[in-house]
């Protein structure tokens, strides 16, 4: 439901999500396909909040600035980041991503997430 300044995050269905393929240089293995469903973004168009969902997928991940919040509502994510450092998370765990993360991401499954991400 959304008011006026307040927006739930549940109810997505409601919302006609964006479909994306992963672009061929990213891409590392699994299904490119994912949909993005945007609930709001702020007027200077900094901010944006979301549904994300994949199916199994691995992609190089880079932030360029971005710093991005994510809370997992189905499945499994894993993140390596440059120097081979591992992070999972599962369904119910939240995380961030910074603004300098350069390494791969990986949807274990399908997975959607709740997303906030600030772009300075």
């Amino acid at each position: 439901m959304i008011t006026q300044n307040v927006t739930s995050l549940d109810g997505f269905e409601a919302v006609v999500p964006t479909v994306e393929d992963k672009s061929a240089e990213v891409m590392i293995a699994g299904n490119p396909s994912t949909q993005t469903w945007l609930f709001t973004e702020s007027p200077d168009g900094k901010m944006f909040t979301g549904v994300w969902q994949s199916e199994a997928v691995r992609f190089r991940k880079r932030q360029n600035g971005e710093t991005e919040y994510c809370h997992i509502l189905k499945g499994m994510v894993r993140l390596t980041d440059g120097d081979g450092r591992v992070s999972t998370f599962n369904e119910g765990e939240g995380f961030t991503v910074g603004p300098d993360f350069d390494g791969e991401w990986e949807s274990i499954g399908r997975v959607r997430k709740h997303f906030v991400v600030y772009a300075p």
